[in-house]
């Protein structure tokens, strides 16, 4: 190897060294103020803003993250983030009918079995090319029944009727 080319590679050796420090302890800090109880709302807004997966998902499980914060992050492309979201039993229906409409197939599975997605949403995830998730509105209690028997016939479906 070159002279030159080891130099370019011992500097930026030390840049990745000396950024990783930085960002893993400014990301730190974030983390375990997003995780903790006394993270007023207003820091967890600020922390939402944040572009660490890690930190995303602490504000989204720290139950005083305004709930029009968690609109704001299911909008987002971070589909880790989205499920999460999904998965949260605080989420209101409004934002599951938006999650529904994730590109991504493990968040319309997630949504397809919640029971709190509005039925508009229901109706229009048992048109979604993933076959798990048509499976997932098919059992889904709150699906209209005319759509039960149209997924009944395509997945060949013998499930009852659950209330």
């Amino acid at each position: 190897m070159s002279e030159v080319a080891n130099k370019l590679r011992k500097v930026a050796q030390q840049i990745r060294a000396e950024g990783v420090g930085k960002i893993s302890w400014a990301h730190e800090k974030d983390r375990d103020l997003a995780r903790s109880k006394k993270a007023t709302p207003e820091e967890l807004r600020e922390l939402a803003k944040s572009k660490n997966d890690v930190v995303l998902r602490y504000v989204v499980w720290n139950p005083k993250t305004p709930l029009d914060v968690l609109g704001e992050l299911a909008n987002s492309k971070k589909f880790d983030v989205q499920r999460l979201i999904a998965e949260l039993p605080r989420t209101p229906a409004e934002i599951l009918a938006e999650l529904a409409k994730s590109s991504d197939p493990r968040v319309q599975w997630i949504v397809a079995g919640r029971t709190k997605t509005p039925r508009a949403a229901l109706v229009e995830l048992a048109k979604s090319k993933f076959e798990d998730v048509r499976w997932e509105v098919a059992e889904n209690p709150n699906v209209p029944m005319q759509v039960r028997r149209q997924l009944k016939k395509q997945l060949q479906l013998d499930t009852e009727y659950r209330r």
